[in-house]
């Protein structure tokens, strides 16, 4: 069709039916393209793999919540990838999402960056989170050890915990520490016993100054618990 400017319309020129009035032939410089099965299987499952698919896979899979699941598929393939890594190397997925949005996207932006130059490998990152969840690290430590990580890559994830001067705290020696708080502490008791358990929350802050290693989260445990061994 051509363009008649007066009229401000197309006009058919002329018709084309069959292949030899578009002048088709074949093109010698064409190889056959033979594709392997893993080639094709590969193809299959990057093609397969929409947002769609994750989102399914991050909400119903791994039980996020929806909202949090989106803004992890907003940031592209890459970073939802960087999350399933961490999981499959033994990060706890809500744990994981936390510290997804409210760290390492942080990171990513202050730095302006994608997460194929962050700092933090997905098994440093998995052992870095394990080690709250195996009570090593409490989370404020666990982000100062981050903080090492990101400054040194080659650095392990526990030469960044020994580095900040973090040592385990055995049971005894948090039980007594927790004995002695509640006992300059009456009014703490008088309230866990009137209901209020999250009264003892206050006593974290004093156990930090006497160790700076205690877990702020066994704190509150045994001293519930020893709260509730009281006549």
């Amino acid at each position: 069709r051509g363009w008649n400017d007066v009229l401000g319309q197309t006009e058919l020129q002329r018709k084309k039916e069959e292949e030899a009035d578009y002048r088709y032939f074949p093109c010698p410089d064409l190889v056959p393209v033979c594709l392997t099965d893993i080639q094709k299987q590969n193809a299959y499952q990057q093609a397969s793999q929409t947002p769609e698919y994750f989102r399914d896979q991050l909400i119903h899979v791994h039980e996020l919540k929806g909202t949090d699941a989106e803004i992890l598929i907003q940031q592209g393939k890459p970073v939802v990838e960087y999350f399933l890594d961490c999981i499959g190397a033994g990060a706890l997925p809500k744990r994981m999402s936390a510290w997804m949005l409210q760290d390492v996207l942080r990171t990513l932006n202050d730095r302006s960056i994608g997460i194929e130059l962050y700092p933090v490998s997905p098994k440093n990152m998995a052992q870095l989170l394990g080690a709250i969840e195996q009570g090593r690290l409490d989370t404020s430590q666990a982000k100062e050890a981050l903080a090492k990580l990101l400054e040194d890559p080659n650095l392990s994830v526990d030469a960044a915990i020994e580095s900040l001067g973090i040592v385990g705290v055995d049971a005894e020696q948090l039980e007594s520490l927790c004995i002695e708080l509640l006992t300059q502490n009456a009014d703490v008791i008088e309230k866990v016993k009137a209901g209020n358990n999250k009264a003892v929350a206050a006593l974290v802050g004093q156990a930090k100054k006497k160790n700076r290693n205690a877990d702020p989260r066994l704190v509150q445990e045994i001293c519930l618990k020893l709260i509730s061994q009281m006549p």
